[in-house]
């Protein structure tokens, strides 16, 4: 018995980190597809060409994580604050110019 709940743990566990880090991949993707289109380039130069940087910055909390990203483009280093839903989509972005 004890080894079954020992491997539902981990199983549960390993599939948390799992949806996670598939969130945050998620949410980088959108990321880049806002800098894409509030800078007029396409996705693959932001993909290829730019740097960037995403931080998580709250965990769950009502309903939405919060994120930051810091891209290193041509035009100058750009920085997003993100919220996300529990489904990981971007509900709401502020953009800044540093």
């Amino acid at each position: 018995m004890k080894n079954l709940l020992k491997l539902i743990f981990t199983v549960a566990l390993i599939s948390s980190a799992s949806f996670a880090d598939q969130c945050r991949d998620e949410v980088e993707t959108q990321a880049q597809y806002i800098l894409a289109d509030d800078l007029g380039v396409s996705i693959e130069e932001v993909t290829n060409e730019y740097q960037m940087t995403s931080t998580k910055t709250q965990e769950l909390q009502d309903g939405v994580e919060k994120y930051e990203f810091l891209f290193n483009t041509y035009s100058g280093v750009f920085k997003y604050y993100v919220d996300v839903d529990a489904k990981c989509d971007v509900v709401a972005y502020e953009q800044t110019t540093l």
